[in-house]
């Protein structure tokens, strides 16, 4: 079992409103990525960006120590509080990806190894960065990036040692909520 960071950090301005507290069937959508994680995860906590704690949840949320970094600044924060401890892998899940299946989390976890920096999967052309498996030992060249004014995860994905895994057959389950009509979209196929 390994931590879950949940990066709600993103301004929303598409949605009008904090997405991450936007239902889906009842709940938050940030509810409803510590659901699917609950038996992978050994923690659950929020990546806020720059926001205030989200009080009505049960989490911790960690602003960013580096701010205005957009992923990046979420995945430096999530690096930096592990800093005292053991080495590990971690999950960085966007708060807005809505049909997540727990053989996708399954087929991550098949993968850790001693030297891969992170678990991702891949198309031929996109990288999905914020559903993804990372290592501690990433650190040196995220902050690499960071001083090089490099904000793009996908060149973080490049440079470093990452297992790219195939996407799932049924990724077309999963539905990117930025805008309220996705959310919408996303109901009525029923996932």
């Amino acid at each position: 079992m390994y931590p879950l960071y949940i990066l709600s950090g993103g301004k929303s301005s598409r949605f009008g409103s904090d997405k991450a507290l936007a239902r889906l069937h009842g709940r938050p959508l940030l509810l409803h990525v510590h659901e699917l994680f609950k038996k992978y995860s050994s923690e659950t906590l929020i990546l806020s960006g720059d926001k205030d704690n989200y009080p009505t949840l049960p989490f911790p949320c960690l602003p960013d120590i580096t701010p205005h970094q957009g992923p990046l600044g979420g995945l430096v924060t999530a690096l930096h509080h592990h800093a005292t401890k053991a080495p590990t892998w971690f999950f960085l899940v966007s708060c807005d990806l809505a049909g997540i299946q727990h053989t996708w989390i399954e087929q991550l976890l098949q993968h850790t190894d001693a030297n891969t920096h992170a678990i991702v999967y891949r198309d031929q052309h996109h990288w999905e960065p914020l559903f993804a498996l990372y290592h501690t030992s990433i650190a040196p060249l995220v902050q690499q990036q960071l001083d090089n004014g490099q904000r793009a995860m996908w060149k973080l994905l490049e440079a470093a040692n990452t297992t790219a895994l195939p996407k799932p057959a049924d990724w077309h389950k999963a539905t990117q909520i930025n805008h309220p009509d996705d959310l919408l979209a996303h109901i009525h196929k029923g996932s």
